[in-house]
């Protein structure tokens, strides 16, 4: 979502028009793609490897935008298996200036801010229980977000 992943809420938003009887909806959807990917975020960020993987993700996120958003495409299992098939010369033919901008603009810079600006280890310590409080918290709020709508 922070890496203009327009091609997805084009997908969204060709199966559920923006109207007010798909209002709800699609806000719901935002929410609860934006807390499962906290989740995730809170579990990613244990311990010192942490900002790497947060920086390593960012990437790999502005990438996979700027593919989906060009060529139209979703990523899925088939994709990912068709990635690793890629050769060295098709990748080099898929390499733009425009790609490389984009993934350093909305890929490397965030990237590069939140490993100079993690907290250290001592000031970011959650314990497991805390985390676990967190996480069933959230699952609560995403079920709740979703029951009504189904």
């Amino acid at each position: 979502m922070l890496t203009a992943n327009l091609a997805l809420a084009q997908h969204i938003l060709a199966i559920y028009p923006l109207n007010p009887h798909n209002a709800l909806f699609l806000a719901s959807l935002a929410l609860f793609f934006s807390l499962a990917t906290f989740l995730l975020f809170l579990w990613m960020s244990v311990g010192k490897t942490g900002k790497w993987l947060v920086g390593l993700w960012l990437v790999i996120g502005a990438a996979a935008a700027y593919f989906m958003d060009n060529f139209g495409v979703l990523i899925d299992t088939v994709m990912l298996e068709n990635i690793a098939q890629t050769s060295a010369k098709e990748t080099a033919g898929l390499i733009s200036i425009s790609m490389m901008l984009r993934i350093f603009l909305l890929g490397m810079i965030p990237a590069y801010l939140v490993i100079r600006c993690w907290p250290s280890v001592k000031q970011n310590r959650l314990n497991l229980a805390s985390r676990a409080k967190i996480t069933a918290l959230v699952i609560l709020i995403m079920v709740g977000i979703v029951w009504p709508l189904s």
